[in-house]
């Protein structure tokens, strides 16, 4: 990469500024490192006398400070922590309202946390197994039977009801009603036909409450949002207002989609066009996570590329085959190029709106906007002036961008790109003057005058000569060609991919703690068969259906998705195509990192090569010397339901239970590194406590199924595990990995009264020991099951207990935990959860314990140490915002740590 002649370059102005956002965020944190880090790159800095940079990095530190809304200090400890997975809205069994075309009738029980609102359907609806769930702006709260959320409320007081500096609702704790106006709710609601048209105005009764992150190792980050259901509707009307225009068009194109293709295909094709990733399936999103394609499930930088590089290549194309009259005449005004920037800049900002306007995509927009616009008005750059000048863009309209994921990973895929190119594929070469690359047709430089344009008459009559040639020679000379075009195609494919993974890998592996052993190759395969052959036609017959109402060959664009989806099938299918990898502390990307880009940025061999080699050393140190991991158990945050880890003495893990969604569990296992799963233990068939096991059983290798004997299971898993499943009964006992599990309830001659108990009454009651600790699963027994059990008298005493029900007042009754007697409780509860649990009785009963609660503390670890158990809670290994050196040390000291 070539050094910046000057400070005033696009690049130096841009990254000086994003840079002084960057000190802003980090000295929250590292308030002492950070400035001495700033001030050490001013002082090497010093020869060039930087003044416009230290005014830039002033000016960029400012805005990010005035723009800043610090989150609640009760939620200092819980903020955002990654989540796999769009998180499942932790809603009652209780029907929600039906916006069938009758009125629907209020339902009789009466709900905390209602609103009466008024308000338009902002989005196009998803289906869910219950109805439909979709976006209501509220636009006026018109009554409030009951606080919207309780100690909760949906602004801070005193702020605006636009969103939070990450794009969520900014959640605060003294607003009052009023505050819900601005504010996009996800609204559940039952209707017999497809859903509402984006742009409907309401007025109804919502029962609404706040989804937050689950504060558990490996799952993905996302911002507080709010849910709900529909309980009762005033008032329905459509409206046509131009704002809701190109929802209205995404959901026309959604319900074509819907009642023409079949299977795998209408999810695919929406997530690809109108950006609606909630129809892609679970295998379709596992097969793509797998083979490192992911990228292509929402719509990001990879299809505004592969349209972009379309209509410049069709644009020009068709161009440089207009009559030489025409195509001179107009070279005195637009070069070919610059005509087709002219053709794609409206097209692009077309497919963004069509496309949702996720963030990513606008990104990707701003990006290639800002470089065609460079090429209309004649001001040409180098890329690297592009992508800073783009990310200078999407910062001062969201300072707090950069810290999230997508943004990372697109513009670290963009710039090692960038820099892969620049050093295997354009060294020595002259660079293209308008940026767009060699594979595009050659065209004048400068807008042509009428000497040029005499020469370029010149040029087609030499070509006219040329096509006199005898037949052999032509086809040998195009044969030859087309083997130098097809060797500089894979040679620039293969560049391209591999600088792309080298450049997201570390990311990737950090954040989502997997890596594809066949990513280059699946994208080198996958990549241009779906920009090539199946983006022109589906983006072409979806413009045509808008106008028309025709879609043009339906049947072709579904059999060239149906050929894709078995080719990434076939990837995902080949022996290891991913691997699980365990964490690696934050420290240890940023080195990474480094030694990367002094592989590609050093100009000596010898430097890139020591780059690179102390990269693969400390990888290989970290990954292959892994110290012993101690036994523990970890109760996972999984909103309101039950799931636990367990890593035996001999490193077998056990998980008993999965959460509604099993994707809690599945994130904290990748986590760990794991790829199976030694035994899966299911206590009861509620699916807060058993919803996730299908999920587990399709992606982890799981030797042994162990349940309570009433377990639903569906004929797939019968099919697959049916040899696999064991039912327990009180008295069995199993030894897996240095652990011993007995079974204490329930048992054949188990004949609760009915009219006091249910199916929780049937919980598959377990104590697991191992090292001299016991630990007591006990499901949702509750108190029939728990008078039972008392039978058993000295059997139930352990050393932790996990509370039965989530702390229900039903459960945990004085005889019971008298006999347990433990000295840690574990609750499993949902922050906010509509039950109210854990109930205040329960929790003056277990009074003198160390009681520790997923919905405060997040995920739970007990681990064996010399000294007995040791308790963690990952709520507490979190950054915190720094106010003295103690805690700056602290957070350093985290930074090259993993939990626990």
């Amino acid at each position: 990469m070539q050094a910046l002649p000057t400070f005033f370059s696009g690049t130096a102005i841009s990254l000086s500024f994003i840079g002084g956002i960057l000190l802003f965020y980090s000295s929250l944190y590292f308030p002492l490192t950070s400035w001495a880090v700033a001030v050490a790159i001013l002082l090497i800095l010093a020869k060039h006398k930087p003044y416009l940079v230290i005014l830039l990095l002033l000016m960029g530190y400012l805005y990010a400070s005035h723009s800043y809304i610090p989150p609640r200090q009760e939620d200092l400890a819980n903020q955002a922590t990654p989540q796999a997975g769009e998180p499942t809205a932790d809603l009652p069994d209780e029907p929600q309202a039906d916006l069938s075309a009758d009125l629907p009738k209020e339902l009789p029980k009466k709900l905390p946390k209602e609103l009466i609102v008024g308000g338009v359907f902002s989005s196009i609806p998803t289906l869910t197994e219950k109805g439909f769930r979709q976006n209501f702006l509220i636009c006026a709260c018109i009554d409030a039977p009951v606080s919207a959320l309780g100690k909760k409320s949906i602004a801070g007081k005193g702020h605006s009801p636009s969103a939070g500096p990450s794009g969520g609702p900014d959640i605060g704790t003294d607003g009052g009603i009023d505050d819900c106006i601005g504010k996009n709710v996800s609204l559940s609601y039952q209707r017999t036909s497809r859903g509402l048209l984006p742009g409907t105005e309401g007025k109804m009764k919502i029962h609404v409450h706040t989804v937050y992150p689950r504060k558990t190792p490996g799952t993905y980050p996302f911002d507080p949002k709010l849910t709900g259901y529909v309980k009762h509707v005033y008032e329905l009307k459509e409206t046509h207002r131009a704002q809701w225009f190109f929802e209205r068009q995404r959901y026309r194109l959604s319900g074509y989609f819907d009642t023409t293709f079949t299977g795998d295909v209408p999810g695919l094709i929406q997530s690809f066009t109108i950006g609606q990733t909630s129809r892609v399936t679970e295998h379709v999103n596992e097969t793509f996570r797998t083979t490192g394609l992911y990228h292509l499930v929402s719509i990001s930088g990879s299809h505004f590329g592969m349209l972009f590089l379309f209509v410049m290549w069709g644009v020009r194309g068709i161009i440089h085959r207009f009559p030489h009259g025409i195509l001179n005449r107009m070279a005195i005004y637009l070069t070919p190029s610059e005509a087709a920037a002219v053709v794609a800049l409206p097209i692009l900002a077309f497919y963004l709106a069509i496309s949702g306007m996720s963030a990513p995509a606008e990104r990707s927009f701003v990006m290639i906007g800002l470089f065609l616009t460079g090429l209309i008005l004649g001001r040409r750059g180098t890329w690297l002036n592009y992508l800073c000048v783009s990310a200078l863009v999407i910062e001062l309209s969201d300072p707090s961008a950069m810290l999230t994921v997508s943004f990372q990973l697109s513009y670290a895929a963009v710039l090692f790109i960038g820099l892969g190119v620049d050093k295997f594929l354009n060294r020595g070469a002259q660079k293209q003057p308008d940026g767009v690359g060699t594979n595009l047709p050659e065209e004048p430089t400068q807008k042509s005058t009428g000497n040029n344009a005499g020469n370029n008459v010149n040029n087609c009559a030499d070509t006219d000569a040329g096509n006199k040639l005898p037949l052999t020679v032509r086809a040998v000379a195009a044969a030859t060609w087309a083997v130098h075009a097809a060797t500089a195609y894979v040679k620039d494919s293969v560049v391209v991919s591999l600088s792309a993974s080298l450049g997201t890998m570390p990311a990737i592996v950090y954040y989502f703690h997997t890596l594809s052993l066949v990513q280059v190759i699946a994208n080198l395969v996958v990549v241009p068969y779906m920009g090539f052959l199946l983006m022109p036609p589906l983006l072409v017959g979806s413009a045509i259906y808008l106008v028309t109402g025709w879609f043009p060959c339906p049947g072709v664009v579904e059999w060239i998705t149906l050929i894709m989806l078995k080719a990434v099938d076939f990837f995902a299918g080949l022996p290891y195509a991913s691997i699980n990898v365990r964490a690696c502390p934050p420290a240890m990307v940023i080195v990474v990192y480094a030694g990367i880009l002094g592989f590609f940025c050093a100009k000596k061999k010898w430097l890139a090569t020591l780059s690179i080699t102390s990269v693969a050393i400390l990888t290989a140190i970290f990954y292959v010397f892994e110290p012993p991991h101690p036994a523990s158990v970890v109760f996972l945050d999984v909103g309101q339901g039950d799931s636990a880890v367990v890593e035996t003495p001999s490193g077998n893990a056990l998980v008993v239970d999965t959460g509604t969604t099993g994707k809690e569990a599945a994130a904290y296992l990748r986590y760990r590194g794991r790829s199976s799963i030694n035994a899966l233990l299911l206590s009861h068939n509620d699916s807060d406590h058993v919803g996730g096991h299908e999920y587990l059983l399709r992606n982890f290798k799981v030797l042994h199924v162990f349940d309570n004997g009433r377990i639903d299971y569906k004929d797939n898993v019968l099919k697959s595990y049916g040899k696999a499943i064991r039912h327990l009964k009180r008295g069995d006992v199993a030894t897996l990995g240095g652990a011993t599990i007995t079974t204490l309830h329930p048992y054949d001659d188990f004949l609760p009264d009915k009219k006091r108990s249910s199916e929780n009454d049937y919980s598959m009651v377990m104590k697991l020991a191992f090292s001299g600790h016991s630990f007591l699963f006990t499901g949702d027994v509750m108190k029939t099951g728990e008078d039972d059990l008392t039978s058993l008298g000295s059997l139930l005493k352990a050393d932790v207990l996990k509370v039965p029900h989530h702390g229900s007042h039903s459960s945990t009754t004085g005889p019971f935990l008298n006999l347990v007697n433990p000295a840690v409780a574990v609750i499993s509860s949902g922050e906010g959860n509509s039950f109210g649990h854990p109930h205040q009785e329960t929790l003056e009963r277990l009074r003198g314990l160390h009681v520790y609660r997923t919905d405060r503390l997040g995920t739970i670890v007990l681990t064996e140490s010399p000294k007995g158990l040791r308790v963690k809670a990952y709520g507490e290994s979190e950054i915190r915002k720094s106010t003295h050196t103690a805690i700056e040390w602290e957070n350093l000291v985290k930074a090259f740590h993993t939990w626990p």
